[in-house]
């Protein structure tokens, strides 16, 4: 079986961007069908060996503006604690830094395997597959951050395409709105068990 994603061109971010369940065409927009790469296995045990964490744009200048987000960066300090402890590796993205500022001072970044700007919703971009790469037995990433709707959905779908196991940690992750954070998180549970 073949899944394929419906995504439509944001002229804001001049890149296609997925289309939540229940999506209503109002206006001519570009609408495009992308396949996944890949089959979508079904979430395993997560193991520190094969265990990469992504923290996604968790920056200052979204503070006002993201739906919980003292919540989202508690969660997401004990998560950095936990790598640390465990000896996970972390990739960490930054969006458009020059404008939207670095992550956010409340999380400690010492021993981030990668600090990265970036200007695309996914965060895999040839330099993480790069960081990836040399990271033996990679089989799992958790994944957390902002927007859930966006740059946490896009990057999860990528990862799922290339076969990682996505864990999106829900109470790290979050959106401007929560409609948008329920339908990301929805869909990404369509894409783990289908037949639900």
């Amino acid at each position: 079986m073949h899944l394929l994603v419906l995504q439509c061109f944001s002229e804001d971010w001049g890149q296609y961007a997925d289309v939540p369940k229940g999506f209503t065409v109002s206006e001519r927009c570009r609408l495009r069908l992308v396949p996944l790469q890949m089959p979508i296995t079904t979430l395993g045990n997560i193991s520190p060996a094969s265990t990469v964490f992504f923290c996604c744009d968790m920056q200052e200048r979204f503070r006002p503006a993201i739906k919980y987000f003292g919540d989202i960066i508690s969660v997401g300090q004990r998560l950095l604690q936990g790598a640390r402890i465990l000896g996970i590796p972390v990739v960490v993205s930054e969006q458009y830094p020059k404008g939207l500022g670095s992550t956010v001072q409340e999380l400690d970044l010492t021993g981030a395997k990668l600090v990265f700007p970036k200007t695309k919703f996914s965060m895999v971009l040839p330099e993480v597959e790069a960081a990836l790469a040399e990271i033996p037995g990679v089989r799992s990433v958790v994944l957390f951050g902002v927007e859930t709707h966006v740059c946490i959905q896009q990057t999860a779908l990528d990862l799922m395409g290339r076969g990682f196991e996505v864990h999106i940690v829900a109470d790290a992750s979050s959106s401007r709105s929560m409609m948008d954070r329920m339908f990301a998180l929805e869909v990404r549970r369509r894409f783990t068990d289908p037949g639900k």
